[in-house]
């Protein structure tokens, strides 16, 4: 089984991410990106995602994988 590290990566494609880890929407939210519910997030990967809204992606991915270790959707 693969852990959360190489579960998100660049590549990995947002509605994937989503739907695997619920717990990440607030992440998306806390950034005011407007991936949750959006049409693309089923083509738009995290690299994708990052570039769009001009954030880091080290940083990006770090948050999403502590808020996956959660089930604490804050």
């Amino acid at each position: 089984m693969k852990s959360i590290n190489e579960m998100m990566s660049p590549e990995t494609r947002i509605n994937e991410l989503l739907r695997q880890f619920p717990q990440t929407v607030p992440v998306f939210l806390r950034h005011r990106m407007v991936c949750v519910g959006c049409w693309m997030s089923k083509f738009d990967t995290l690299a994708d995602a990052v570039w769009n809204y001009g954030l880091d992606m080290e940083t990006f991915l770090q948050e999403l994988q502590q808020s996956a270790l959660t089930d604490d959707f804050d």
